[in-house]
């Protein structure tokens, strides 16, 4: 469920793939065994009082992740139409790329992003989705060029140096990755992966 700005409310539906047995969102992230496909989403819009539905669509693809949705023109938009009519629309293009990191989808994730980054440089959530998308690229130089980026400009930001650290550790520089995981604890001394 997201509530657009006019306050229509924007609902998609998720199946499970056929044969989990699990329940739940993570019975849809985690079954993606071979032979388990997951069916297509329907989205709608509803009127928030009457509960009426406004319109429908099926989907192409399942829709796994939450939907973005923004104003444009004046109309309600879902992210990928926006950028049918805008392609270089920041919102668009960064939400659409983390959709499709959690996709596994990671090279179209990263082409997203960098098209995201291309307007707003110094975005620091789309450079922290950046450096994630390259280390599961396999990018870990890349990863760590990003994070040190983030840093740059937020030398608090404990996340950073613990993804910086895990791209370190996958290029052997393991002095640099205890670095940053002893700065990350600075900040943050409960951090999960850092300790």
């Amino acid at each position: 469920l997201t509530i657009a700005p006019d306050g229509t409310l924007i609902l998609k539906d998720q199946t499970r793939p056929s044969g989990c047995k699990l329940q739940g969102t993570m019975a849809i992230l985690q079954c993606n065994e071979p032979g388990m496909k997951q069916g297509n989403s329907n989205l709608v819009a509803v009127h928030p009082d009457t509960l009426e539905v406004l319109d429908s669509i099926a989907l192409p693809e399942p829709a796994t992740v939450p939907h973005v949705i923004t104003m444009f023109e004046g109309r309600i938009a879902i992210y990928l139409g926006v950028l049918q009519i805008e392609p270089g629309n920041f919102d668009a293009n960064h939400l659409l790329g983390v959709a499709r990191r959690a996709q596994g989808r990671f090279a179209e994730a990263e082409e997203l992003i960098l098209r995201a980054l291309n307007s707003r440089p110094n975005n620091l959530p789309a450079l922290r989705n950046l450096a994630r998308v390259q280390a599961c690229l396999g990018k870990h130089g890349l990863a760590v060029e990003t994070t040190a980026r983030i840093i740059e400009r937020d030398p608090a930001a404990a996340e950073a140096w613990s993804d910086q650290a895990v791209s370190l550790i996958a290029l052997k520089r393991h002095d640099e990755a205890l670095a940053s995981l002893d700065h990350t604890l600075e900040l943050k001394p409960d951090h999960v992966h850092a300790l």
